[in-house]
Formats: C-alpha cells, sequence, structure tokens
C-alpha cells in the first residue's frame, strides 16, 4: 500500500523576512542557539526525532540565519562559541546525579 502524504509548504519569504529583522545580537544569540543545540546532538550521535514538517521549517530558518550571520562576519565566532559551550553543557550533564527517584 502506499500513501501519498501531503508535502509540508514552508514560507521561505516569511522565514527570510523575520531572520533579516533580526537585530546582530539577536541574530547571534539565535543562531548560537541553533550550533549549541546541533553540536550537543552531533556529539551524542543521535538522529532526529522532530516531525517532518518542524524540521523543515527549522532547518529553513536556520540556513536563512546562518547565511546572514556569514554576511555578518559572525559565524566563525558563533560556531566556535557553540563548540565551547556544547563540550561544557555535556561535562555538566555526564557529571549530574541522577535526581529520579521512585518511592
Amino acid at each position: 500500500m502506499s500513501t501519498n502524504a501531503p508535502t509540508p509548504e514552508i514560507n521561505l519569504d516569511a522565514i527570510n523576512q523575520e531572520v533579516q529583522g533580526l537585530s546582530k545580537e539577536a541574530l547571534e544569540a539565535e543562531v548560537l542557539k541553533f550550533r549549541v543545540r546541533q553540536k550537543k546532538q552531533q556529539k551524542r550521535q543521535q538522529g532526529t526525532g522532530a516531525q517532518k514538517q518542524y524540521q523543515l521549517k527549522q532547518r529553513a530558518k536556520y540556513n536563512a540565519m546562518k547565511a546572514e550571520a556569514i554576511r555578518l562576519g559572525i559565524w566563525d565566532t558563533i560556531n566556535e562559541t557553540a563548540e565551547k559551550m556544547a563540550e561544557e553543557q555535556l561535562a555538566e550533564e555526564a557529571t549530574e546525579p541522577e535526581t529520579e527517584e521512585v518511592a
């Protein structure tokens, strides 16, 4: 059996307008947030588990923000900071004791 699921539609113009409306500081914070999450996922070697449309929208937004960060010359700094923050967060998570106890 073959089911034809509808292809999700992404409004790239709206995403580009949203990204271009961000200040340099806000753009840096948003891209850094994305990169930290990506770096953590890469280090854990986990696959994605999100729904397809969410993934497509997030990826389109990330690509637009990355392009803008590269254009502004802040991409390398963001990437280096994301690498350090991901390593620090993973190290913290590895040393945290298990807090979930079943009574």
